[in-house]
């Protein structure tokens, strides 16, 4: 995953979240979490798989 601008300030609820998605929402939250949190992103990052796996059948059972 790479970081494209982790300087972007975040909208916390953007109006555009259901038209852009929810993954890329998230993708970016995850992202602006490890830039602000690096020194203590290798908890962060082991739990990425895990919290990403997790939301991703969250979402598909949701959207069904």
């Amino acid at each position: 995953m790479a970081l494209k601008s982790p300087n972007m300030p975040i909208k916390r609820f953007p109006n555009n979240l259901k038209r852009r998605g929810l993954s890329h929402f998230l993708l970016r939250s995850y992202s602006a979490a490890i830039s602000r949190y690096w020194p203590r992103s290798a908890a962060i990052l082991a739990a990425i798989p895990t919290a990403t796996t997790a939301i991703v059948k969250l979402a598909a059972i949701s959207s069904q």
